[in-house]
């Protein structure tokens, strides 16, 4: 993820998801939790988000990001060697 965040704030973005794939995930919530302050802050009423079903969200989005990792590092092997 390291290198992958180091990528992402020089804007080379497909070099960062080539790294990691969770980056976009990781960078998407720093946008929104930026975006939800700034909105509170300007305003005084804040953004809320809520989930209807919780446990069966979690649970996809786990899922999903486990097998996208997996599937990156079968993928990207060659970048995950130090030489």
């Amino acid at each position: 993820m390291t290198r992958a965040a180091r990528l992402m704030a020089l804007a080379k973005f497909g070099d960062a998801v080539a790294y990691n794939p969770g980056i976009v995930v990781l960078v998407s919530g720093a946008v929104m939790a930026l975006a939800r302050w700034v909105v509170g802050a300007l305003s005084g009423r804040w953004l809320v988000f809520v989930l209807a079903n919780r446990r069966a969200v979690v649970r996809l989005v786990v899922v999903a990001a486990v097998g996208a990792l997996w599937l990156n590092q079968r993928l990207h092997a060659a970048l995950l060697i130090d030489r």
